[in-house]
């Protein structure tokens, strides 16, 4: 997985790089992650300044994600809460449409061995 992290209008926290990393690399064991870019962005005057803006790169649709909170690390915290959330619900959304074809093959299964039709000779 490729990660890439950049920080605006802002000195990084130390040790936060390493934090970030080790979490998205663990999340992509189980969501095949191929990449990740991470923006942290401070923002001067505003009410939660800072501003985490996450973009993955999954099979299927990407996903891009921003987050406010009152730190860099808060807001890249609830960034990838935010993202957790949206791919257990893709995962469940996919195990729907499984389960939903696997029911209704075996409906057509039940109805042809219910009616079979007679061959006479």
């Amino acid at each position: 997985m490729i990660i890439s992290i950049k920080y605006r209008s802002m000195n990084p926290p130390g040790g936060l790089d390493a934090r970030m990393e080790d979490r998205l690399i663990a999340l992509s064991k189980a969501a095949s992650i191929t990449d990740a870019s991470i923006l942290i962005e401070h923002l001067a005057g505003a009410p939660l300044t800072y501003r985490t803006e996450l973009s993955v790169s999954v099979p299927g649709a990407d996903f891009q994600i921003q987050a406010f909170d009152s730190s860099a690390e808060f807001s890249f915290n609830r960034a990838l809460a935010m993202l957790e959330k949206r791919l257990r619900l893709r995962a469940m959304q996919r195990a729907r449409q499984v389960i939903d074809a696997g029911m209704q093959l075996a409906r057509s299964t039940t109805k042809a061995t219910a009616n079979p039709t007679r061959m006479t000779g």
